[in-house]
């Protein structure tokens, strides 16, 4: 057996002409890999919409139109640079690549993850203002990060679509996802008013999940924009029609679901090894060294911008602001750090990459593995280097919880009482 898995995969053919002990066992460890194959369509469907919905639950309005000028640069211009830097990298190290694949494995890594975000900011108590920020990005470059994708994806399958179709698209795709998220949520109102089982509500709210996303990509607008929608008003509504208890036990189940979601993402990543690595024809490190290149492009272009718009916003202060009212200049530059270094990838990045079509073609299938492989790199080097080292840097920082949210819960006690 370990003879007919070497004699198929060039990489383990490689590696016995230096130790064949080594060559046997990773032939053994790859035979006993299952093969699967997750349905591309599926993918986005199963892993993205209930993740958006439980953040969008948590987003505060306010919040979002507050810092809608920061939060705006970050997902139209940012999302904009990292994906043409990715793609030029990626084209420059792998001349053959085809442009609309570098250009789809940009958009691919281009949005961090809202999920990630909330989940370790929250534990570090960064001041709340750039939990706001860093929330209401996550949730919208979303979309601006999938709409170029699936521009790109529909040049890979050999349809065109120019500059001046995309903007009437995009317009028209936003304003129809919001119009269908508002009545949609409204309509699951409607349909669910009566229902007073808590175990059985939970179950509809995933069910209307699923069905949300699978209508508005059936009708052809934004998924993810139809999900934020749908949430934000649900969240509003449910606040007063819903009990503690039960908000609280439809919390946990949430949190939950969303954690194996994201557990389940790496393991089909790794189920789905044997086949990338045949798929990649013995170019597997090349493909890492790609796949590492991309990561840094991916940090630093981040960090570029924001310091770049935090010059460009102190400027403007400068100009319309009297002193008292500007923000401090260390602070600004403090805080600009940390937005950048708080770009983690996650479950939208592994989503996406799995969600690329199979291809017949051998040239191709190596690019998905490729893309696959990159994905999968920039997850992993996001989480562990910025995850790991973001605590450090707030406490070097000296940027803590400036608190917010315990003066507006003393407020609300108070208001109540």
């Amino acid at each position: 057996m370990a003879g007919d898995a070497a004699d198929a995969d060039p990489v383990v053919v490689a590696l016995a002409v230096e130790d064949p002990g080594l060559a046997d066992r990773l032939a053994a460890l790859l035979a006993d890999v299952p093969g699967i194959r997750l349905d591309p369509e599926l993918a986005l469907t199963l892993f993205v919409a209930p993740a958006i919905v439980d953040t969008a639950f948590d987003a505060s309005p306010r919040d979002l139109r507050e810092n809608w000028r920061q939060i705006s640069s970050l997902v139209l211009v940012a999302v904009a640079l990292t994906v043409a830097a990715v793609a030029v990298v990626a084209r420059w190290l792998v001349p053959e690549l085809p442009w609309a694949t570098a250009v789809a494995l940009g958009a691919i890594v281009a949005p961090p993850d809202p999920v990630t975000a909330a989940a370790v900011l929250r534990r570090l108590s960064p001041p709340q203002r750039l939990v706001a920020i860093l929330e209401g990005e996550g949730l919208l470059n979303d979309a601006s990060a999938l709409l170029v994708y699936r521009l790109a994806l529909g040049a890979m399958l050999g349809s065109t679509l120019t500059f001046g179709k995309a903007v009437p698209l995009l317009l028209a795709s936003t304003v129809g996802s919001v119009a269908l998220g508002f009545a949609l949520a409204h309509a699951y109102l409607w349909l669910t008013r009566r229902l007073d089982d808590f175990a059985i509500s939970v179950v509809t709210q995933f069910v209307g999940t699923f069905a949300v996303w699978i209508l508005a990509e059936a009708l052809g607008v934004s998924t993810v924009l139809t999900v934020v929608t749908y949430a934000a008003v649900l969240a509003r509504v449910t606040a007063t029609r819903q009990g503690a208890e039960d908000r609280r036990g439809s919390r946990a189940v949430w949190e939950v679901a969303v954690y194996v979601l994201n557990a389940l993402a790496f393991i089909l990543i790794g189920l789905q090894l044997q086949e990338i690595i045949r798929d990649l024809r013995g170019g597997f490190p090349d493909a890492l060294r790609v796949s590492l290149a991309v990561l840094a492009t991916v940090i630093v272009v981040r960090l570029l911008w924001t310091f770049a718009y935090n010059a460009l916003a102190r400027l403007v202060d400068r100009a319309v602001l009297p002193p008292e009212k500007r923000t401090p200049a260390g602070r600004s530059y403090r805080s600009a750090l940390v937005v950048g270094w708080s770009g983690r990838r996650g479950l939208l990045t592994l989503a996406t990459a799995l969600a690329l079509p199979f291809a017949q073609d051998p040239a191709q299938a190596r690019f998905r593995g490729l893309v696959i492989v990159a994905a999968f790199t920039v997850v992993l080097g996001t989480l562990v280097i910025q995850g790991l080292t973001l605590g450090p840097l707030l406490r070097l920082l000296a940027l803590g919880d400036d608190g917010r949210s315990d003066r507006e819960r003393a407020l609300a006690r108070a208001e109540a009482t």
